[in-house]
């Protein structure tokens, strides 16, 4: 099951609900990118087939950050990284702890907000 987080920006007060990283639920493999055109955090799928993940995922990796390290080297993650508003602009995968895209401070890891599959 996915999970959702609000993030929050002490220094500019920008505000995401997204995964934070990798994430995956029945459905979908998602990753949470950061697009510099549009200064926005979203969850971007990067498979759909999360059966198969969490298979290889308990096979190959040892921990969560294992996954996302291995992922990014494996099939699950595509070749290019495009913002999930608008696929024209290109982001980067980010995790927490990582940069504002707005203002660079480390944002802030709050509630679970969300389940999802």
């Amino acid at each position: 099951m996915g999970t959702l987080f609000q993030f929050r920006c002490p220094g500019c007060g920008y505000e995401a609900q997204v995964s934070g990283g990798l994430g995956w639920g029945i459905l979908a493999v998602t990753h949470t990118v950061s697009c510099p055109t549009c200064t926005e955090l979203s969850d971007m799928i990067v498979a759909e087939e999360p059966w198969e993940f969490s298979e290889w995922m308990e096979r190959e990796c040892v921990n969560r950050d294992d996954a996302v390290a291995k992922a990014a080297q494996a099939r699950w993650m595509p070749e290019k990284i495009r913002c999930d508003l608008d696929h024209r602009h290109k982001a980067s995968l980010w995790s927490h702890p990582g940069p504002c895209p707005r203002c660079g401070t480390t944002l802030a890891k709050g509630e679970m907000t969300m389940l999802w599959d």
